[in-house]
């Protein structure tokens, strides 16, 4: 689902005005490092980003991909300063670097809930081969034993302030 960011401001008599902003929401990607022969499936498709970029802090909220926690859980940092490209939430924290239409953040992660059952279900609908079955359980063993990675977000936004 995509929804474009846009701001409105209302004119209402005698009170001033109102802004109201919208939030961009589409896919991302998120990738776990891991070994080259491994990077074919370390790459994830992620149903849910969302982008404040009008707010203050600016917010960033997504939801990791089933295939590496197993729940539908999502996670929301914030950018703490404008002067630095760190981003930090409540179970994530990372560096953010952020163009015209995307941001890329390095992120690492504490205290997350994995549902190692959920995890294998979830990997094995979305596995063509015994071949990827396998080693996407090896990607996310690694991502449980060192929950790190990077967030790819593009926006259709015009720009991300």
């Amino acid at each position: 689902m995509k929804f474009l960011c846009l701001k409105v401001t209302l004119s209402i008599v005698f009170l001033g005005s109102v802004s109201l902003c919208a939030f961009a929401q589409e896919t991302g990607h998120y990738q776990v490092p891991v070994s080259d022969q491994l990077k074919a499936f370390a790459d994830f498709q992620m149903k849910s980003v969302s982008l404040w970029p009008n707010k203050n802090p600016k917010s960033l909220r997504f939801q990791l991909p089933k295939e590496l926690v197993g729940t539908a859980s999502y996670y929301t940092i914030l950018k703490l300063s404008e002067s630095s490209n760190h981003w930090s939430g409540p179970n994530a924290s990372g560096t953010c670097d952020q163009s015209k239409h995307s941001i890329r953040c390095n992120l690492s992660f504490h205290d997350l809930l994995i549902d190692q059952t959920e995890v294998e279900k979830a990997i094995n609908a979305t596995s063509n081969t015994p071949l990827e079955k396998m080693n996407r359980l090896q990607v996310a063993a690694i991502f449980k034993a060192e929950p790190i990675g990077t967030l790819d977000y593009q926006t259709i936004y015009n720009r991300i302030p």
